[in-house]
């Protein structure tokens, strides 16, 4: 062999080397990549669900209490008793600490359902019996709503999305109620 001969082999044989070196580097480092990206994601998914099932827990113990508030209210109607038991008072605090005391807009539904818990134990304890059943209707709407909304964000976590049309028309039916339900609280509270 000549001198050329073995320096074409040692040039093929190093670039083989550096081929397979390189193509060994990019592939440890695109399966670092590949390892960190699912880590992460399964990181999301696992924290999307937990944040899912808080939700659906939280919706169903709103829908426990708020029910049970009502019926205690109505028995207390239908007994004739204008006195608010330690029952109702702990299951309206029950629903209150469920509910965001955020100001902001978002949460208006929240501050609606706030004030309307308290008033219904001020007609109660005044025997107003029809502001009472109105504003007890008044709830029962209002957590409906509140809990379509969370129902909404959890399906958004979830990574379930609607048309954009479909959303905002929901949206805007939503805060349409909001504002009816949040008028009618107001002209109940003002005409006390």
């Amino acid at each position: 062999m000549c001198s050329s001969e073995i320096d074409a082999a040692a040039i093929a044989a190093n670039s083989a080397i550096v081929s397979a070196v390189v193509a060994g580097c990019v592939a440890f480092v695109v399966g670092i990549f590949t390892v960190y990206y699912a880590n992460r994601r399964n990181r999301e998914n696992i924290y999307a669900s937990s944040v899912i099932q808080e939700r659906a827990k939280w919706r169903d113990e709103m829908r426990e209490h708020v029910s049970n508030f009502i019926k205690l209210s109505h028995q207390l109607i239908i007994l004739e008793i204008p006195f608010v038991s330690p029952e109702l008072r702990s299951t309206k605090s029950q629903i209150a600490l469920r509910l965001n005391p955020s100001l902001d807009d978002k949460h208006k539904i929240d501050q609606t359902l706030l004030r309307s818990l308290g008033f219904s134990l001020k007609y109660l304890a005044d025997s107003d019996i029809n502001r009472l059943s109105e504003m007890l209707i008044l709830i029962e709407q209002g957590t409906q709503l509140l809990i379509k909304q969370e129902w909404e964000k959890s399906k958004d976590e979830a990574g379930y999305h609607k048309k954009l049309e479909e959303n905002f028309k929901s949206e805007s039916e939503v805060k349409l109620a909001i504002e009816s339900i949040t008028a009618k609280v107001t002209n109940l509270e003002n005409a006390a």
